[in-house]
């Protein structure tokens, strides 16, 4: 292997260890969003991989939400969950798993009433139920 290419493959691999740097595999953007009744109680989310821990958050009012990007994993394993809560309800999904490389860029997680709506962003007009609120959810076995 000549130098050039040792050089450009450790230039690489050093930005991809910089959260600062662009991503060298794709990245991903995830938004949890609020959708629930004005005088509803707070939804309580909190979103994490084996890696990450988004932290804990309360969204108070209608269309709040949290965003969080990520770089994927250079092999495919990158996975985020996320916990919600609302008033004595809660759930526990998988909000990605990267299982191909032609996941979607942008994924928009909303909770509404009635339970938990997913869109992409080639679908962002046209969410659809994935969870109702009761549902016994399988937290890490669901795939999207």
């Amino acid at each position: 292997m000549n130098n050039n290419l040792l050089a450009i493959l450790l230039v690489l691999l050093l930005r991809s260890c910089d959260p600062l740097q662009a991503c060298v595999t794709n990245k991903v953007t995830v938004n949890v969003i609020r959708e629930l009744s004005s005088n509803s109680p707070p939804l309580k989310v909190h979103c994490f991989s084996k890696d990450d821990d988004i932290g804990y958050h309360q969204l108070m009012k209608y269309h709040r939400n949290i965003t969080w990007s990520f770089c994927l994993n250079f092999f495919p394993t990158t996975s985020f969950f996320c916990h919600l809560w609302w008033g004595k309800k809660s759930l526990n999904f998988c909000v990605y798993r990267e299982i191909a490389p032609t996941r979607y860029s942008q994924n928009y997680w909303y909770a509404r009433d009635d339970g938990i709506y997913f869109a992409h962003v080639d679908s962002i007009d046209k969410p659809g139920k994935v969870f109702g609120w009761d549902e016994n959810v399988p937290p890490y076995d669901t795939v999207f």
